[in-house]
């Protein structure tokens, strides 16, 4: 997939869509990766006491801060660094505190936090006793996050450097220039748009421009977009190259995800504009980018973890 036009934060809709990956609308939704993307970018300065027990603000540092900071960034909505964080309402069901989500979300076993997978049982048992007894006050002083092990790795080409170039092949047409974007290369060929969304599916965050990414007929992944009640609007092969395409337009607001083995790495929010003409590697480049001015992805559209 080839040309230019520079997230996980994906977004598109009608018409031309992003899937499972690229440039956000919703501001509040969209990854901010706080640097380069490349595990260059500095980390948060600590801001002062967290006043959690030091139990429970040393395993926030060791497995949700890298995110989760008093800056949020890659995809995270809500900081974890102090009591309020946890003790304010959830924004999404306001009858339980952001404490509660954060206990669910550490048990979810289709999407975890962290991302990485489940955390241990005394870990995760440490943290909801004490969300079950009020999330009382601790003496703990501020937290310094650690790097994130899997976003902030170094730049790696995981698949080796793809060599198919031959246009006229239906057969290896598919599988042309992983990672970067497949509209914008038809458009200077004369084609126009005619993908509804494509891009590229890696197994690490920050791999260069055709490299390619998963195999996705050995992997068994798929890009899947939903409406809002879940409904399966499309779902989408990932190819030996890592690529994936839709063709068939797509009206009114729509989600996606990327799906494996029964684990889902899902878009934050919906899609809601044809921001980068369907390219989801648009956003979702070696180090991120964004697309008219929206928030920029952290980097690469990635399997579940």
């Amino acid at each position: 997939m080839r040309a230019h036009l520079s997230l996980f934060s994906l977004t598109f809709v009608v018409g031309t869509a992003l899937v499972a990956a690229a440039c956000s609308s919703n501001p509040s939704l969209a990854y901010d990766p706080g640097g380069s993307g490349n595990g260059t970018g500095p980390a948060a300065a600590p801001s002062g006491p967290s006043n959690l027990p030091c139990g429970v603000a040393e395993i926030m540092a060791a497995s949700c801060t890298s995110c989760h900071g008093a800056s949020p960034k890659r995809g995270a909505k809500l900081p974890l660094v102090t009591l309020e964080d946890f003790t304010k309402p959830d924004p999404q069901n306001p009858a339980q505190k952001v404490g509660d989500l954060v206990v669910l979300r550490m048990k979810d076993t289709v999407k975890p936090m962290p991302e990485s997978g489940l955390l241990t049982a005394d870990t995760v048992a440490t943290v909801e006793s004490w969300v079950k007894k009020g999330m009382p006050a601790g003496s703990c002083g501020a937290i310094e996050a650690k790097p994130d092990p899997f976003w902030d790795q170094p730049p790696t080409c995981t698949g080796g450097m793809s060599n198919v170039t031959d246009r006229t092949s239906k057969l290896q047409r598919p599988l042309m220039y992983p990672g970067e974007s497949c509209n914008a290369c038809h458009r200077k060929e004369g084609e126009g748009d005619i993908f509804a969304f494509a891009g590229t599916v890696y197994p690490t965050p920050h791999e260069p421009d055709r490299c390619n990414g998963v195999d996705g007929t050995t992997a068994g992944a798929r890009v899947v977009a939903t409406d809002a009640a879940g409904k399966v609007l499309a779902d989408v092969p990932v190819n030996a190259a890592g690529n994936f395409s839709y063709k068939a337009r797509l009206t009114g607001s729509f989600f996606v995800k990327v799906v494996q083995n029964g684990k889902e790495r899902a878009m934050k929010g919906a899609l809601t504009s044809a921001l980068a003409g369907g390219d989801c590697n648009t956003c979702h480049t070696q180090n991120g980018a964004s697309a008219e001015g929206s928030a920029s992805a952290p980097g690469r559209i990635v399997l579940p973890q």
